[in-house]
Parts: C-alpha cells; sequence; structure tokens
C-alpha cells in the first residue's frame, strides 16, 4: 500500500512538472511573439512564473492559471514590464507597460 501512495505521488509530481514545462515553453514563444511584432527586445530571454492559482476553463473543468512575468526594452537603455497569462494552455492575457518607441524606429 505504501509503495502505491509513494508511486502516485511520484506521478502526481512528474505530471505537474512535466505540464509546467509546456506552459513555461508557450508562454516564452508567446513573448518573444509579441516582442517581435511590437519591435522590442526580450530582455534576459527569460520568464518568472510570478503566480499559479486553480481556475475554470470555459468548458467548466479546473486548470492551473498561470502569470509570468518579463522585461523588455524598446531602446537598449530602459526595462519595462511585461506579464503573461496562461489559463490552461491558452493565453488568456497580455499586459505590456507604456514604453518609449525610439525616433529612428519608424524610418
Amino acid at each position: 500500500m505504501e509503495n502505491l501512495i509513494l508511486f502516485i505521488i511520484i506521478f502526481l509530481l512528474a505530471a505537474y512538472w512535466w505540464n509546467s514545462s509546456l506552459s513555461y515553453e508557450k508562454a516564452y514563444l508567446f513573448a518573444k511573439s509579441i516582442c517581435s511584432k511590437h519591435q522590442v527586445t526580450l530582455l534576459d530571454d527569460t520568464l518568472q512564473l510570478k503566480k499559479i492559482r486553480l481556475c475554470r476553463h470555459a468548458n467548466g473543468y479546473v486548470q492551473f492559471c498561470r502569470r509570468y512575468q518579463f522585461e523588455f526594452s524598446s531602446d537598449g537603455e530602459n526595462r519595462y514590464n511585461a506579464s503573461i497569462t496562461l489559463n490552461g494552455k491558452q493565453v488568456e492575457s497580455v499586459e505590456m507597460e507604456t514604453y518609449r518607441i525610439p525616433e529612428n524606429q519608424n524610418d
């Protein structure tokens, strides 16, 4: 019986780790895409998990909602904050601080 409980715990931890890895990769690729679209640079080439909670999907089932934060720069001098919220593996929202657009960027 103890072996079964230990196996279930290990399985749940592995499933959580795998799910977290997939969510991080989705958020990272989306952050790179957003930065490219807005012609800004994703700084440090990384995201930080800021919040994780349980929430309901549109279909009604419970899943993890994660909020990742990252920094970007439009001019190479200033750092700005942004965040991506995932509901499961779906991007729910993206928030970016107001940033300065360099004068030569529109040329």
